[in-house]
């Protein structure tokens, strides 16, 4: 049931058959509630300085749950909170602080209760618009400055600001008027105007809220105090020169950057900080004379009114020109394999950067060459090379400028026909050849020096061989050496005579041999051992080079097949030999061709060594009880290895007290005397 409402009711009985009884009637009030829920959509509106309209909706009588009492509106800021009591579901809020934010919440008050706050609503008091500020003019030079006093009441102060609108300049009204606006915190306000300038304005104060206040009026006409003027002439520029002016022109300033009546322009012209020219003028040209030729001058203007000069341009370099160099005077120098040009410069309006001359070679000897020299240099001479000897040469000079950065060439001076002196040639002949070698001789042929590098006329050759050192003069491309050692090693080079019998260079050195010839019978130095012959061997001469050492060796009294050595040693050794035999030794060198010279011959024999084999039939015969006789036969002849010289004959005994006895005799026989009887002896005999 509702809170706080009466009811009318009544009851009855009711059987299983669903019949019902006679009812019974009853009447009742239910009890008070708190409300169901708190006002909804507060809100503020109508918000002034210092009050604020707050709304919201009324609840419904059956949300009250009893019998509606009042709103309890509670508000504050975050320093203060007030509480206001209404019937109404609109309020008004007062002595609020301007510019200020607020929070409000609302309450219905019933028989049963007070209901929830609402939600806060936010809401922040208005500023007033700024009175108007008491103004007063300050400094008038270029500008216009206002003081400024606030009058304050409900608003946050932010800034004052001030606009102006310029009329006129020096009296002349312009359309295209300007308008000038500054804001600043603090008094005063400065805003930056033309001189001479006449104009009207406002200033204003405003607040926080970013709000404009009422407009105080400037003094009608504010003028500007007369100046110079504020802008200095556009597009300054040099349009045209000479070697000894320039012209410069520039755009006219505008009425209004005058700043007063106008009365022509100042021109000022300097040098390295000295100034070389001044001058007024109206025009917006000017030309400048008496200036030095290639020099850079910077230059200014300045527009002139009647509150003085103005503004000058930036420095603008201006520079003159040259004029093209007048042919310089000429005079030749030294012409050995150079041309060298002296030359002068004639004076006149322009800067010389260097000389520089150009030759064009017409002939060497006769003979059409194309072929182009040129040098420059700062000072005098000019020296080209290298040049050809003996040469025909044309060409010119000019004096070149500094006007571009590559040099201008000035008038050209024409040389006369150059002929260059004639030199010795500067290249060896060509081709060098050395052929037909003798023993005693050799041939030498060669080619031509190349045109070029004759320098003038050829008159002859000069072979140079050796060592030592000899010289061979030629007329023709051949030379043929005589007299020359045979197997000598010689270097040979050619070199060309020219004019004035200057010799030329020679050419790359040749190396070459004289043929061999064939060897004479050698020394030799024979040696021998008992089976061994060592010949050494020595050519004894230089005209040939000793190509293998020979030697033959045949036995004296047997002759065999005889043994043969041909070795590139000196020593020639032959082995396993016949003890004590003569052998018949020849000798011989061949060269490097193979030719084989004379031998050189001599006898020797081998040494003699011990026999080889033992006596023979060795023989023992008893001739007394004392002594005994001992035979044998010599080894064999081949054997013997020398001559047989003595015996020795070895006697022992087995009887202990008998010592071994050793006799040499020379004969193949002997006595044993004072021999033991009855005893057992045993001899050897070597």
């Amino acid at each position: 049931a509702e809170e706080d409402a009466t009811y009318n009711a009544y009851c009855v009985t009711r059987n299983t058959l669903g019949t019902d009884g006679s009812p019974t009637h009853i009447s009742a009030r239910t009890n008070a509630a708190v409300p169901d829920s708190a006002p909804a959509f507060l809100s503020a509106t109508k918000i002034g300085v210092e009050n604020a309209t707050i709304e919201w909706e009324a609840l419904n009588p059956y949300q009250l749950n009893g019998v509606f009492k009042r709103y309890v509106v509670q508000y504050g800021s975050q320093l203060t909170s007030k509480t206001e009591i209404t019937t109404s579901n609109i309020t008004l809020l007062t002595e609020l602080t301007f510019y200020s934010t607020y929070y409000v919440k609302v309450a219905v008050e019933s028989s049963g209760g007070t209901s929830p706050f609402s939600s806060l609503a936010m809401f922040t008091t208005k500023q007033e618009e700024p009175r108007a500020p008491t103004l007063k003019l300050g400094d008038l030079n270029n500008k216009v400055t206002v003081a400024l006093i606030e009058n304050r009441h409900n608003y946050n102060f932010l800034e004052f600001c001030c606009h102006l609108t310029r009329k006129s300049v020096s009296g002349i009204l312009h359309s295209n008027l300007s308008r000038v606006e500054v804001c600043n915190s603090t008094s005063p306000v400065t805003l930056l105007a033309e001189e001479d300038a006449t104009y009207s304005g406002t200033c204003v104060v405003r607040n926080t809220a970013n709000t404009d206040g009422y407009p105080a009026s400037l003094p009608t006409p504010t003028r500007t105090n007369d100046a110079g003027p504020s802008r200095a002439p556009r597009s300054f520029a040099q349009s045209s020169g000479t070697s000894t002016s320039v012209t410069l022109a520039w755009l006219a300033v505008d009425p209004y950057q005058l700043n007063g009546v106008f009365r022509g322009y100042n021109i000022k012209c300097s040098l390295r900080g000295m100034i070389v020219y001044t001058g007024e003028q109206n025009g917006t040209r000017v030309t400048i004379e008496g200036l030095v030729h290639a020099t850079t001058y910077i230059a200014q203007v300045a527009a002139i009114s009647t509150g003085g000069i103005g503004v000058f341009t930036g420095h603008l370099d201006v520079t003159t020109s040259q004029d093209t160099a007048p042919p310089p005077i000429l005079a030749l120098g030294d012409l050995n394999k150079q041309v060298t040009v002296m030359l002068t410069a004639v004076p006149g309006n322009y800067t010389r950067r260097d000389f520089c001359c150009y030759l064009e070679r017409q002939s060497v000897s006769g003979t059409q060459m194309n072929a182009t020299m040129m040098n420059c240099s700062v000072v005098s001479p000019v020296v080209l090379s290298p040049a050809e000897e003996d040469a025909t040469y044309t060409g010119y000079c000019t004096v070149r400028t500094t006007a571009t950065t590559q040099g201008k060439d000035g008038y050209r001076a024409q040389l006369p026909t150059i002929k260059t002196n004639a030199a010795a040639p500067s290249a060896s002949p060509q081709s060098v050849n050395v052929a037909t070698i003798t023993t005693t001789s050799f041939l030498v042929s060669w080619g031509e020096v190349p045109l070029l590098h004759r320098n003038g006329p050829i008159t002859g050759y000069r072979l140079a061989y050796g060592p030592p050192q000899l010289y061979l003069n030629s007329t023709t491309l051949t030379a043929a050496p005589q007299g020359l050692l045979p197997n000598r090693r010689y270097t040979v080079a050619v070199a060309a005579i020219g004019y004035q019998s200057m010799l030329g260079p020679a050419s790359k050195a040749q190396s070459i041999r004289t043929s061999e010839t064939v060897p004479a019978p050698p020394t030799t130095k024979v040696s021998s051992t008992s089976q061994e012959i060592s010949i050494t061997i020595d050519s004894g001469s230089l005209n040939w080079t000793v190509g293998n050492y020979c030697a033959e060796i045949q036995a004296s009294e047997n002759p065999g097949i005889p043994q043969q050595k041909c070795l590139p040693t000196r020593v020639i050794t032959f082995s396993g030999l016949e003890e004590f035999t003569s052998y018949l030794v020849k000798a011989s060198v061949t060269n490097m061709a193979g030719h084989k010279g004379s031998d050189t011959t001599q006898d020797i024999k081998t040494k003699e060594s011990r026999p080889s084999s033992p006596p023979q039939k060795v023989t023992v015969s008893r001739t007394t009880s004392s002594s005994a006789q001992v035979t044998w036969t010599p080894p064999n002849f081949i054997d013997r290895n020398g001559i047989i010289r003595q015996f020795e004959i070895v006697l022992s005994s087995n009887s202990p007290s008998t010592k071994t006895t050793r006799l040499n005799v020379t004969s193949s026989s002997t006595t044993l005397p004072t021999l033991w009887s009855s005893s057992n002896y045993s001899v050897v005999v070597a």
